[in-house]
């Protein structure tokens, strides 16, 4: 009877050990959460670029993406804290023009995207642990 006591209880523990395992998937263990979703530009996919959220309740550092094809995903590793979002996106024009602004030694590159969008952003996001946290944003430049 002991051997089967301990028999069950090392099958307990290992039972155990996997439903932490398994019930970890959609977060960190500090509870951060994975985010994701698609970005557009004038109805095209963003080919290439960075997402930033910047958290507007706590003072942590910003989050960053690249977007590939029109798409980020940050893993739950690297993820947000649950909280409202500043969003920034930026893009670098794809014909390599670049701007010298006085502020700068140097030529940076000149960015398609318009300033209501990364510098100066209106866009924003919500994450909650109790949802997906898909966001998905549509950029037009008014061209």
């Amino acid at each position: 009877m002991f051997a089967s006591s301990r028999s069950s209880a090392i099958d307990l523990l290992a039972i155990v050990a996997m439903l932490a395992v398994a019930g970890g998937c959609g977060g960190s263990v500090d509870g951060r959460l994975p985010v994701s979703g698609a970005v557009t530009l004038d109805g095209a996919p963003l080919d290439q670029g960075v997402i930033a959220f910047h958290s507007v309740e706590a003072t942590l550092p910003p989050v960053e993406a690249t977007i590939a094809a029109g798409e980020y995903f940050i893993a739950a590793g690297k993820g947000l804290l649950p909280g409202n979002y500043k969003v920034a996106i930026d893009s670098a024009d794809s014909t390599g023009k670049t701007a010298s602004p006085v502020e700068y030694s140097m030529a940076i590159p000149v960015s398609r995207v318009p300033l209501k969008y990364n510098g100066e952003t209106t866009l924003v996001a919500a994450v909650d642990a109790a949802a997906d946290n898909v966001f998905n944003f549509q950029l037009e430049t008014g061209r």
